[in-house]
Order: structure tokens, then sequence, then C-alpha cells
């Protein structure tokens, strides 16, 4: 008996903060305006500054940025591009 009206309890209290929580949904410019500057493209480069790989990435922390795997695997050096900036490693 106590279990259960421990866990109505919670329910009814779940259900008030859901209801007082108001979230609104982005309109999809507003995901794109929010997401778009973490989004980066990345190069792999051969040892002879060919291209070798190219692809899209995300900057998850400073100086941080994940892509896929088939964008880097066949290059030795990297770079990065957002808008007009770049960045490579060394």
């Amino acid at each position: 008996m106590v279990r259960r009206s421990v866990y109505g309890l919670f329910l009814c209290l779940a259900a008030q903060v859901a209801v007082s929580l108001r979230v609104e949904a982005l309109e999809p410019e507003q995901v794109f305006e929010k997401a778009s500057p973490s989004v980066v493209t990345v190069e792999a480069l051969n040892a002879a500054g060919n291209v070798v790989g190219f692809g899209s990435g995300v900057v998850i922390a400073p100086g941080e940025v994940i892509t896929n795997c088939h964008v880097v695997e066949d290059g030795v050096k990297w770079l990065v591009k957002q808008g007009g900036h770049s960045w490579h490693d060394e």
C-alpha cells in the first residue's frame, strides 16, 4: 500500500513539474542560428598537401572537433574551416 501511494505521489509531482515547465519548440531557422556556429568543414591532407578526405564536423569544446572516421582516416594532416577562418594541426 505504501509503495502505491509513493508511486502515485511521484507521478503527481512529475505531472506538476511537467506542466509548470513550459518548453517551447524552436522554429527551424532558430535551430540553424543556434547550431551553425558549431559546424565546420574538415579536410584530410596527405604528406604532399593534397586533399584525400573531406566532410563536416562539429565543435564540441574549444580546440576539439568531432567528425566521421572516413573523413580523416587517409590523412596525415587536417584542416578545419569555418566561414573565412581555418585551422590546421601542427
